[in-house]
C-alpha cells in the first residue's frame, strides 16, 4: 500500500508540473505564478495552488486536492532593507533575521522574481554585490552577476545592493540580489487591525 502512496503522490506532482505549477516549501503545496493576482491595496500578490495529500487508512487509500493561495509580498528585500536603512537600522540588524545559525528563529524563505522559485535563506552579506561577484558559466567564460541578469534575463540589478544566499549541502554557495526576492510569508502586521 506504501507503494500506492508514492505512485500517486509521483503522478500528481509530474501533471502539476506540466501546468508549470510549482512546489513551494516541503509541503505538497504547489502553485503557480504566471497566474498570480496582485492585490495591491495590501501590497501583495496572490498565487492560486492545490495542497496534494494522499492518505492511507484503513478503510482504504485517500486521495485529497484542496485549492489554496500562496500570499508573496510584493516589496522586495531590497526596500525592505533600504526602509530599515532609512528609520535608523544598521544593516547587521537587517542581516540577522536572514541569518539560519540563529536557530531561535525560523530559517527565511523568499521567492526569486526572476524565475519564481523558492529559496530557504541561510544568510545576507554586503560584502559582496552584484556588479563585484563574478562566476564561471557552463563554457567557462567568466562574468559578472549584473552581467549575467542583463544577458540571461534582461534584468538591470542595481550595482550596490546586498546578496542573499543559500548553502547547499555540496558546499555549493548561490547568491540572489536583494532587489529581486521577495518575502514568502504575509509581513507581521497583516493582521493587525488599521
Amino acid at each position: 500500500m506504501v507503494q500506492v502512496l508514492t505512485v500517486m503522490n509521483k503522478i500528481v506532482k509530474q501533471a502539476l508540473k506540466l501546468k508549470k505549477y510549482q512546489q513551494v516549501g516541503r509541503l505538497p503545496k504547489f502553485f503557480n505564478a504566471k497566474d498570480k493576482i496582485p492585490i495591491e491595496e495590501m501590497n501583495l500578490t496572490a498565487w492560486p495552488g492545490y495542497e496534494v495529500k494522499t492518505v492511507l487508512t484503513t478503510q482504504g487509500v485517500f486521495f485529497n486536492i484542496e485549492s489554496c493561495t500562496k500570499f508573496v509580498n510584493m516589496d522586495s528585500i531590497y526596500k525592505l532593507y533600504k526602509d530599515h536603512d532609512r528609520y535608523g537600522g544598521t544593516p547587521k540588524e537587517f542581516f540577522k533575521q536572514y541569518d539560519s545559525s540563529d536557530t531561535t528563529m525560523p530559517r527565511k524563505v523568499v521567492i526569486a522574481a526572476h524565475n519564481s522559485i523558492s529559496y530557504q535563506i541561510d544568510g545576507m552579506t554586503d560584502s559582496i554585490s552584484p556588479d563585484t561577484f563574478k562566476f564561471s558559466l557552463k563554457d567557462g567564460s567568466e562574468v559578472t552577476m549584473k552581467q549575467y541578469f542583463k544577458t540571461r534575463y534582461n534584468i538591470d540589478l542595481r550595482d550596490k545592493q546586498p546578496l542573499l544566499y543559500v548553502n547547499y549541502h555540496s558546499g555549493d554557495r548561490v547568491y540572489l540580489p536583494a532587489e529581486l526576492c521577495h518575502d514568502a510569508s504575509l509581513p507581521p502586521d497583516f493582521t493587525k487591525d488599521t
